[in-house]
């Protein structure tokens, strides 16, 4: 299963820095970023980017939570089903109905607001840690 994670705009080294470190244990997830450059259709080019068949996961303040657990659940349907997922990430403005409306999941890492460079970071760490779980390694203790 490879896993992909789109994002719009450059991130700060320091965001670099910690996506990289959960991508050198997960060779099998990538991080994309698209320009945001015009605005009016970089959702669609964003959405482009998905082959068909792919699981997409839509990040959004108006998603469902997980708990890791239920999220490493997902994991393994995931893994289940052999589909690749994708995952998306928006701007400050979120993502139009439209493509909430698309997604197979729509994900809420939590109530609370996150720069959309940082949420890079906590989903890759989260993909790590629920990986982890799934496969039986120590990471997660909770």
């Amino acid at each position: 299963m490879k896993l992909s994670i789109y994002s719009f705009g450059k991130s700060r080294s320091w965001i670099a820095d910690g996506v990289d470190q959960y991508l050198r244990r997960m060779p099998q997830v990538s991080v994309e970023s698209i320009s945001d450059k015009p605005v009016k259709d970089k959702e669609e080019r964003m959405y482009s980017r998905i082959s068909r068949g792919e699981l997409v996961v839509v990040l959004d303040e108006k998603g469902e939570s997980f708990t890791t657990r239920e999220l490493a659940a997902k994991y393994k349907s995931w893994q289940m089903s052999g589909s690749n997922v994708s995952f998306l990430i928006g701007d400050a403005d979120g993502f139009s109905n439209a493509i909430r409306e698309r997604a197979d999941l729509v994900w809420s890492l939590s109530a609370l607001t996150f720069p959309h460079a940082l949420v890079r970071v906590i989903v890759c760490e989260q993909l790590y840690r629920v990986r982890s779980l799934v496969n039986g390694h120590p990471y997660h203790r909770g």
